[in-house]
């Protein structure tokens, strides 16, 4: 039967093989387990067959690459690289990458201070989204906040010091961004 199933894939009839497994399912045919998994396992190990890293490294073990690719994305949303967000904003809406509403702690990793995107400055007390100039329709304040010190504090900033709770800040302090997956 591997065999039979190895053909099939070669022959691109992955249309048929998709309906079958569904049908398995469905029917309880004896050893429908076996065939999926065989089927699932061809399709979720083969699809990066070598990973090259920055120093060169080849990686071909599937559980490596899937490792270094969940390692890549975590780091490629929570960078820990400081940016300005008033210098960055526009590059993060040009990719229409909104930023994120309500982090939670396992996707803040370690860093300690993020950008969310939020803004007061058209209307000072006005809260809304940078990416889409809407009010806020949920906050996170930490207590006493927001407070405007200083009288320029029109950026919203998450502190993980605070239980990830939500400060104005002035938009010219260097803190990391988070954006929201799609």
């Amino acid at each position: 039967m591997e065999l039979e199933l190895k053909i099939l894939r070669e022959k691109n009839v992955k249309g048929i093989i998709t309906r079958a497994k569904a049908r398995w399912q469905v029917e309880g045919e004896k050893g429908s387990n076996y065939f999926c998994n065989l089927e699932k396992k061809h399709y979720t190990e083969k699809i990066i067959p070598k990973l090259i890293l920055e120093d060169e490294t080849e990686i071909t073990d599937p559980s490596s690459i899937r490792n270094e690719q969940k390692q890549f994305y975590k780091k490629l949303y929570t960078s820990c690289k400081p940016l300005l967000l008033e210098t960055h904003r526009d590059t993060f809406l040009q990719h229409d990458n909104p930023f994120i509403t309500k982090p939670n702690e396992e996707e803040v990793g370690s860093c300690q201070s993020y950008w969310l995107g939020g803004r007061d400055d058209v209307i000072e007390g006005v809260w809304m989204w940078a990416s889409t100039d809407k009010a806020f329709n949920y906050t996170d304040w930490n207590p006493g906040q927001p407070d405007n010190s200083g009288g320029n504090e029109n950026c919203l900033h998450m502190v993980a010091g605070y239980g990830l709770k939500w400060n104005d800040k002035q938009c010219k302090t260097a803190y990391r961004f988070i954006c929201e997956k799609e």
